[in-house]
């Protein structure tokens, strides 16, 4: 766990933390030089299970997650923010789970995004080919749910990129599609605190930079060349972010179709990875497309995709009544056709 001036939540995460119901574990907290209270609270705690570690000066999330790869001693390293909680089960389920799957080097789950007044259900890719074919849309795996296997980082030598300011996680995912398998347990494991003052615009500028130049890689596998503006476009059909015209999103289906397409032929990606990684953003950015009505709901149903991804009972009631009453999430921005 880093921290840096993170005294507001700090008593509450490391709390999760402690109350898990698998015991055997040691908790590295990294101290990235916090001027407020958080180190006193953290010495308030009286675990043996506790590793505080106090870096000399600031070094920034990268190196110090760093460090912690490199003194922790346990076969799996879990991560963890210090203004989320997990569940008290999280261990035990991913351990349960990683011991079962030899194959599977990094686990995530779904997490409960909460502010002070609600709470939601955040969903991401499951099984393992679709995980990594979703990195050609977005940054797969919550980064505070993550259970890594130790001696897979360390074959590989990955580490996170210190140079990289923002969105670490996501380029270190990117780096490992190529060696490891990923993949995420369909339940939420943690609750993800959602922080209303928002990134700086610098840091926004940073993640968007750095989240960028990952899918013009991934496209670049596929031999799809595309400009700035094609980019953008699908940046934001990766988040899932809605559209105002049935005409703009018979242009998302379209660009997703051809990617598939495109994939058929080139085999970067597990087809039927690609086809449920596809389909889980088509039905976001429909459900973030309500405000057309329930026409966007004809269109989503008539879509070859929709049988690649099967959405909870929940799920269905929201996207209709949200279609009913005209209502547009609108997640991140408008997506832009480009016909």
């Amino acid at each position: 766990m880093p921290v840096y001036n993170a005294g507001e939540y700090i008593q509450r995460s490391v709390e999760s933390i402690l109350s898990q119901t698998m015991r055997d574990f040691e908790f590295i907290i990294l101290d990235d030089c916090s001027s407020d209270s958080s180190g006193s609270i953290i010495g308030d705690f009286r675990d043996q299970r506790i590793r505080y570690v106090q870096n000399e000066r600031n070094i920034g999330v990268a190196r110090t997650l760093n460090k912690g790869l490199s003194i922790a001693r346990g076969r799996y390293i879990a991560r963890m923010d210090a203004d989320d909680f997990s569940q008290p089960d999280r261990f035990a389920r991913q351990f349960t789970y990683m011991e079962k799957h030899q194959d599977i080097a990094i686990l995530g789950s779904w997490v409960w995004r909460f502010d002070e007044k609600k709470k939601f259900l955040l969903r991401f890719p499951t099984g393992s080919d679709t995980v990594h074919a979703y990195i050609l849309f977005g940054n797969p795996l919550a980064h505070p749910t993550v259970m890594m296997r130790r001696e897979a980082l360390r074959k590989a030598a990955l580490q996170y990129d210190p140079d990289c300011l923002a969105a670490q996680d996501f380029d270190l995912w990117s780096r490992c599609q190529e060696c490891c398998s990923m993949d995420n347990i369909p339940a939420p494991l943690l609750g993800w605190r959602h922080n209303h003052s928002g990134m700086t615009s610098s840091r926004l500028s940073q993640s968007n930079a750095v989240s960028m130049k990952i899918l013009t890689k991934m496209l670049e596998k596929l031999d799809v060349a595309v400009d700035g503006q094609r980019l953008k476009f699908h940046r934001e059909v990766g988040n899932g972010s809605g559209v105002g015209t049935l005409e703009e999103l018979g242009g998302v289906e379209e660009w997703l179709e051809y990617l598939l397409a495109v994939n058929q032929r080139k085999e970067v990606f597990v087809q039927q990875g690609l086809l449920r990684a596809a389909a889980f953003v088509w039905y976001r950015v429909c459900l973030n497309s309500s405000g057309i009505g329930l026409k966007v709901v004809q269109k989503y149903l008539r879509s070859s995709l929709r049988r690649w991804y099967r959405p909870g009972k929940e799920e269905v009631c929201y996207f209709l009544v949200n279609a009913v009453l005209k209502l547009n999430r609108k997640p991140t921005g408008n997506v832009s056709s480009l016909q």
